[in-house]
């Protein structure tokens, strides 16, 4: 049987208490414009109009918070799913950002780690069987 992306309901039962989706993950950075810009040309970011420091990353949010010393603890992460791995992978190398923790393949799935320049960490994934049309 094919795979499907696990978090996308197939239907949503009424009253259920499920989590959808997570909507927003939030990090703290010395520099907004400067976030904005790396998460624009790492991630295709677009910039919400409600408020400057709020970010669309696929059907999520990301939130940045101004800290004079952000200090990102080492173990804490946020994890994205990209469309096309060889794609993105290409774009990395175009905008001359490097993994943090090189890529690995595991059960079907790569997964590889990068930081942002204030030092949050970014589990970037893809799960081809995800994309598959049939």
């Amino acid at each position: 049987m094919a795979e499907r992306n696990p978090y996308i309901p197939t239907n949503i039962s009424a009253g259920s208490i499920r989590v959808s989706c997570i909507q927003h993950a939030n990090v703290a950075t010395s520099d907004v414009k400067r976030s904005q810009e790396w998460y624009k040309k790492v991630f295709d970011a677009e910039w919400t109009e409600e408020h400057p420091r709020y970010l669309k990353l696929g059907n999520s949010e990301l939130h940045i918070a101004e800290r004079t010393s952000p200090q990102p603890h080492d173990s804490n992460h946020f994890a994205v799913e990209v469309e096309d791995w060889d794609a993105w992978l290409a774009n990395l190398s175009r905008v001359g950002v490097a993994f943090d923790r090189e890529p690995r393949m595991n059960d079907g799935k790569l997964s590889g780690f990068l930081r942002d320049p204030d030092g949050n960490r970014i589990e970037v994934m893809y799960h081809a069987g995800w994309y598959n049309v049939y």
